[in-house]
């Protein structure tokens, strides 16, 4: 009897020890994803937090379509890595293995079928493409580990979930004055080393304007950081944006593994510097501990849910970011969908409309609608139209004053002052 009671006293030690190694690594990857924003000297002793298991309260509704009927609500991440990415790698090594890396733990499958049983529409892998950093990122971002993601990719894809591929292009270190940051490279067939010699962003701009041929590869600027610092990941002051260069460059978040509000105001000049971009939200999982927790959600508007059209939506910018992981919201102006940049200046004041809905039960309170300039413009913003949502209510509508060069929206729900989601703009010229 006492040796049984040895026994299962070492097997609950051995799993209390399993579990607090898991939760340390989970904290490790929160400070790691907290030093993007606040520094290496100054990230805050993050912890994962658990949310209570989201529940639907509409079932009904989640496969309503936009205002046109054309096009479903799909809600997912532009940003998430597995045990391929160094820095996770580093974590894992140092928690579970004896500083020794283990690339069969945490492989996209896993997190993927996990995205899945948490649900995801859709999940993009996102690991970093740095291995000139150190030997785990070396070791982990190899060619062979980019074609075990695409299969697994292919693998976990449903008729319900859709598995997606990119890197993330980390530039850490700027030997040849390219500029410092984090772009995300999604829907690539061939990945490039942010590390190499001559990678600048100027260089993968153009570089990915000659990737297109198996269908749209479109960038993503990561937890974006102000312009006017030499040393912060800004891209580069964001400088060398051309209409082609902005073909590629589609996305940024306005959100990145929480809800604080600091992205925001960069995301609000990338617009007024002139980058022609839809707002995402980045969950920036690293392995599948806490992916649960993360609600924060990148929405499109796509005619069904498979890569073509997926991407197709991405590239049209029919996207908006949610703090609400089941919330539909679409934004038009004269019936031009959000993310649309026209040909011409319409004349004139705007018919603005808005549909916002959230099966799972949140209650949106009102929509603000925003007309901005560009900086050669004055770079002024400006609340056009404060709307409240009746209850039971999906869509409101307003008359907006013309003469700005774009417009964009954001919800808010009850209880809740900052904004919970932003539509992508709407622009007023295609340049």
């Amino acid at each position: 009897m006492r040796l049984s009671k040895q026994i299962t006293a070492f097997f609950l030690l051995l799993i209390m020890a399993s579990v607090g190694a898991r939760l340390a690594i989970a904290a490790d990857d929160a400070k790691a994803a907290a030093k993007k924003t606040f520094g290496d000297d100054e990230a805050p002793e993050l912890a994962p937090q658990r949310v209570p298991p989201l529940v639907i309260a509409r079932p009904a509704e989640l496969g309503e379509t936009s205002m046109s009927g054309q096009y479903h609500f799909y809600l997912g991440t532009t940003h998430a890595h597995s045990g391929f990415s160094g820095d996770h790698a580093k974590s894992v090594a140092d928690k579970l293995n004896h500083g020794v890396a283990n690339y069969d733990l945490h492989q996209p499958l896993e997190i993927f079928e996990k995205a899945k049983a948490n649900g995801y529409d859709f999940y993009f892998m996102t690991d970093h493409s740095s291995p000139e950093q150190n030997p785990f990122y070396k070791n982990g971002f190899t060619d062979e580990h980019w074609a075990i993601t695409k299969r697994q990719a292919q693998q976990a894809t449903t008729p319900t979930f859709l598995a997606l591929v990119g890197y993330e292009f980390s530039r850490n270190t700027d030997p040849d004055k390219g500029g410092r940051g984090h772009m995300n490279v999604l829907n690539a067939d061939l990945w490039a080393s942010a590390y190499a010699k001559g990678h600048t962003f100027d260089w993968l701009y153009d570089w990915l304007q000659t990737q297109q041929a198996g269908g749209p590869v479109i960038a993503q600027f990561n937890h974006p950081q102000m312009p006017g610092n030499l040393v912060a990941k800004n891209f580069n002051n964001y400088k060398g944006r051309t209409r082609a260069r902005n073909e590629v460059v589609r996305l940024a978040e306005i959100w990145n593994s929480g809800e604080a509000m600091h992205y925001v105001p960069t995301v609000r000049k990338i617009w007024a510097i002139g980058w022609k971009v839809a707002p995402t939200c980045g969950t920036d999982v690293h392995g599948p501990l806490g992916l649960e927790n993360r609600r924060l959600r990148t929405g499109v508007l796509a005619e069904r849910l498979t890569r073509d059209s997926v991407m197709e939506a991405m590239k049209s910018r029919r996207v908006y970011a949610t703090l609400e992981p089941k919330l539909h919201l679409e934004f038009t102006l004269n019936g031009v969908m959000m993310g649309t940049a026209l040909a011409n200046r319409p004349a004139g004041d705007l018919k603005a409309k808005v549909f916002v809905n959230d099966p799972a039960g949140a209650v949106p309170s009102k929509v603000e609608i925003y007309g901005a300039n560009y900086d050669t413009n004055g770079g002024a913003t400006k609340t056009v139209a404060s709307l409240p949502v009746p209850h039971g209510q999906k869509t409101v509508e307003a008359t907006v004053a013309g003469g700005y060069d774009f417009y964009y929206a954001a919800v808010f729900k009850e209880g809740v002052e900052t904004p919970r989601a932003f539509a992508a703009p709407i622009w007023m010229d295609d340049n």
